[in-house]
C-alpha cells in the first residue's frame, strides 16, 4: 500500500498544481499605453530568394502563395529557385 502512494505522489502533485492553476483568478490586462503609430508607407517591395530542392508537395504551399499574391499584398518580392 506504502510503495502505490509513493508512486502516485507525484501525479497526485501534478494533478492538484493544474486544479490551482486552473481555478486561480485570470490576471489583470497591462493598464493600455498609447496608440501604435500608423505603418510606415509602402515603400518598394522586399525582395527576398526562396530556395527548394524539387517540385513536390511540400513546396507547393510557397507556389500558390505567389500565384495568388500572397507575397505581393504583404510587400514581399519572391524569387522561388
Amino acid at each position: 500500500m506504502r510503495r502505490s502512494f509513493v508512486a502516485l505522489s507525484p501525479v497526485m502533485f501534478v494533478a492538484f498544481a493544474t486544479l490551482v492553476a486552473a481555478c486561480s483568478p485570470p490576471a489583470q490586462p497591462a493598464a493600455p499605453t498609447a496608440a501604435p503609430t500608423a505603418a510606415p508607407s509602402a515603400g518598394a517591395p522586399k525582395k527576398i530568394g526562396i530556395a527548394y530542392s524539387n517540385l513536390i508537395a511540400d513546396s507547393l504551399s510557397l507556389w500558390v502563395a505567389r500565384e495568388s499574391g500572397i507575397f505581393a499584398r504583404n510587400g514581399l518580392d519572391v524569387d522561388l529557385q
